[in-house]
């Protein structure tokens, strides 16, 4: 949300898209650099916290390694749903144009989201 939204408040997109006047590719060149960022540190610290949470877990004589699918799954969806997030967070911040609309839209529909799935799961 902070990559678009403040350029929005201080009038600075303004001078974005003069450069660059095709504003789709402003806003596409924007979600890739946010997507490799946010996965990359996404990865970095779902692994990060496997292994220290392997450490409490080793002390309760619980061994899961890395190698066992589900946790290579938890620890890749981690990654994943935070540039969901990231995505949708920055998108919504482009068509809203303010900071604090976006993330109150944010969390607003994560929340509203999670409740249509698993409302979904309950009766299928």
């Amino acid at each position: 949300m902070l990559a678009i939204s403040p350029e929005y408040t201080t009038g600075q997109i303004r001078t974005t898209f003069t450069v660059q006047p095709r504003r789709r590719l402003v806003l596409a060149a924007k979600a890739a650099v946010l997507t490799i960022v946010a996965l990359v540190v996404g990865e970095l610290m779902s692994l990060v916290s496997f292994l220290v949470a392997q450490q409490g877990l080793r002390s309760a004589h619980v061994n899961v390694s890395l190698s066992d699918g589900a946790a290579q799954r938890a620890v890749l969806g981690a990654g994943v749903y935070l540039v969901a997030l990231t995505l949708l967070g920055r998108g919504l911040a482009a068509v809203i144009r303010h900071t604090a609309g976006a993330i109150s839209a944010v969390h607003v529909l994560v929340p509203l989201a999670l409740a249509v799935v698993l409302i979904g799961r309950r009766d299928a």
